[in-house]
């Protein structure tokens, strides 16, 4: 007995280590990228210094009319890390990394409660954090906000699970979902009720659809989810001008406008996911098909079922929109992982099969493991533009007596917006943003940060310029 105890916490101190690396490691040692890690930045700072939800990114400099459409929620923890952590790049992306492991917490739970064994989930958690397509920017590493909807996704779908194969359908697993749906509609909007689809095919292949239709609480449920889509709006455009016209144009429109540059062609999201974003695991998703149809037990059928019409709802809807990016499907790799990770434990519950399964099985995720950690900690930015943080930090920590300068950027850079705000507000600068020279002059004995060669080449056609520190591209010139 103290043997297996003492193997048990052996293994899951090892299953740490494992997830530390893709999840935690150099987590902090990039800045902000320019788009929407930043305006996710600048939502929880708002939230954070003025203790009230942004309304307009005006607010940060040189960021014009460009209103705040996304729900508050995540960002009120990502507000609370900063205030906890500093305002700095650990304190925005911490919150996110803490939901993608609750997310696996929430698959080896699943896995024992099916199973009876803490393996498929710890086999499917291995694999989504070796998934390239889910420990990548813009998904588990950066500030944005898609593995939080993914969590609340995922944990509906656990709820809805644990409903239809309760006694009853007990009602407690009903209102844990539909606060589950509740509080990810807040996150990202009506992308967490992108597997109710698959969860209503499930319904009707169980044949529960009567049942349920017979249940009050499901008329109350349904209604407590249209009272807050509604009442959110409703409050939105109460509080902020002109939300609803907002939305209409700048999200809507991403569904159900015209394709433009960003847009892909209709399976882009299937063949990302049988690709190089869900490699080597996607191997195991047609063996899930095969040991489905070949298998008799229940409960493995059952949430295979469940998470193939999950992911196969969220990837087709993803798929109708205008503007398909690439982390929009990030709500399909739990279950993808799942799905892999119970596909690997049954078949390695097969005596006659278990080290000519188990040996492949090592040496292809010590590949998968090895190349993830490397694309962690070899991750580099490459456009300039992205890299005047770095320069800002150099300057803070190598020049502490210099307190003002200009930087000169393209008309947006949420990067720029935020830190500029953010060392002005919390360390005392006097940094002042340019974007068009012809009506911003900087005049003699100035500083100025700029990072392309035709910034360069207008300040020297009136200044004679001293270099006083560079990062790669970007530099800070004294003015004379």
């Amino acid at each position: 007995m103290i043997n297996k105890k003492r193997i048990g916490i052996i293994g899951w101190i090892l299953f740490l280590v494992l997830v530390y690396f893709p999840l935690f490691l150099h987590l902090d040692s990039y800045p902000f990228k320019i788009w929407d890690e930043s305006l996710f930045a600048m939502r929880a700072y708002h939230i954070a210094v003025e203790g009230s939800v942004l309304e307009n990114f005006n607010y940060f400099s040189h960021i014009i009319e460009h209103a705040n459409l996304k729900p508050p929620l995540g960002s009120v923890f990502q507000a609370l890390s900063f205030r906890l952590l500093g305002y700095n790049e650990l304190g925005l992306r911490i919150p996110i990394t803490l939901f993608a492991l609750a997310t696996s917490f929430l698959m080896i739970r699943l896995g024992k409660e099916v199973f009876d064994s803490y393996l498929p989930g710890v086999f499917g958690t291995l694999m989504l954090f070796t998934s390239t397509g889910y420990i990548c920017s813009h998904v588990a590493r950066t500030g944005d906000q898609d593995v939080m909807l993914a969590f609340w996704a995922f944990a509906s779908m656990y709820a809805f699970y644990r409903y239809i194969h309760s006694s009853a359908l007990r009602q407690k697993f009903l209102w844990i979902m539909v606060a589950c749906l509740v509080v990810g509609f807040l996150t990202k909007t009506v992308l967490a009720f992108f597997f109710l689809p698959g969860f209503f095919i499930y319904v009707l292949i169980q044949r529960k659809l009567k049942d349920i239709l017979r249940q009050k609480q499901i008329y109350a449920a349904v209604g407590i989810l249209g009272i807050v889509v509604i009442g959110y709006y409703l409050l939105m455009n109460l509080l902020f001008d002109d939300f609803w016209k907002h939305v209409s144009e700048f999200v809507l429109s991403r569904y159900m406008g015209e394709r433009n540059d960003q847009g892909q062609y209709f399976f882009y999201y299937f063949k990302q996911l049988v690709s190089a974003e869900f490699l080597p695991w996607v191997i195991l998703l047609p063996i899930n098909l095969l040991l489905y149809y070949r298998s008799k037990e229940g409960a493995f059928r059952n949430i295979s079922l469940l998470l193939w019409l999950c992911m196969l709802s969220i990837l087709t809807l993803v798929s109708f929109s205008a503007t398909r990016m690439s982390w929009y499907e990030a709500s399909a790799y739990p279950p993808a992982a799942m799905l892999a990770g119970i596909t690997l434990y049954q078949l390695l519950s097969q005596k006659r099969y278990h080290w000519t399964i188990l040996v492949p099985a090592l040496l292809i995720f010590s590949w998968a493991y090895y190349r993830i950690v490397y694309k962690v900690t070899n991750y580099r930015i490459t456009q300039p533009d992205e890299k005047i943080a770095y320069l800002m930090k150099k300057v803070e920590k190598e020049l502490p007596e210099l307190k003002h300068y200009t930087i000169y950027c393209q008309p947006y850079n949420g990067q720029v917006a935020f830190y500029s705000k953010m060392y002005n507000d919390q360390h005392n600068y006097d940094i002042k943003v340019m974007t068009f020279w012809d009506e911003e002059k900087v005049g003699p004995g100035n500083y100025l940060m700029l990072y392309n060669d035709q910034q360069l080449e207008r300040s020297k056609e009136e200044h004679e310029l001293e270099l006083i520190s560079a990062y790669d591209e970007v530099q800070l010139y004294l003015l004379k």
